[in-house]
């Protein structure tokens, strides 16, 4: 069973999209903080549902489901 995330376009010009853990994993660079506070890494290991990790131009949103 895999965490589920929202992917947010803060531009708003993209649609939102729901993604799996792993898919972060393999696409985004888990040791880059930006403006938060803790590492993506760090926030997919700990996170609760509705916590917010953010880029340059996205959001990540912790939901409160996971799939098989």
């Amino acid at each position: 069973m895999e965490k589920c995330f929202l992917i947010k376009d803060k531009s708003g010009r993209a649609e939102p999209f729901t993604t799996t853990e792993s898919h972060i994993r393999k696409y985004w660079p888990l040791d880059d903080t930006d403006d938060n506070d803790i590492s993506l890494n760090e926030f997919l290991s700990e996170g609760e549902c509705g916590d917010v990790w953010s880029t340059n131009s996205e959001e990540i949103i912790y939901l409160d489901f996971v799939v098989d």
